[in-house]
């Protein structure tokens, strides 16, 4: 970050606070629970990234062995278009 930025930066935090001085108590309340409300919702966000990495992991250990199925015979294609038919994809 470049001075300029920094001191931008400094000048608009020390304008928050002063104004958040100024807040009643009532409003001083209302702006915390916002705060911790967005950061609920940050939290909720990560976790729901979690969650879907590893879903998306288990689904590629699931798939993986699959797409590596060494079709060496005609039986062994058959029995590969079979699943496909079954699981309703495309050859």
């Amino acid at each position: 970050m470049s001075q300029a930025a920094a001191a931008i930066n400094t000048k608009l935090i020390d304008s928050l606070a002063q104004i958040i001085l100024y807040l009643t108590d009532e409003e001083q309340q209302l702006l915390l629970q916002k705060i911790q409300h967005l950061a609920l919702a940050a939290e909720e966000i990560q976790r729901q990234r979690e969650v879907l990495k590893r879903d998306i992991e288990l689904g590629m250990e699931q798939l993986i062995p699959f797409f590596f199925i060494r079709v060496t015979t005609n039986t062994g294609l058959a029995s590969i278009r079979a699943w496909m038919s079954v699981m309703d994809l495309e050859i």
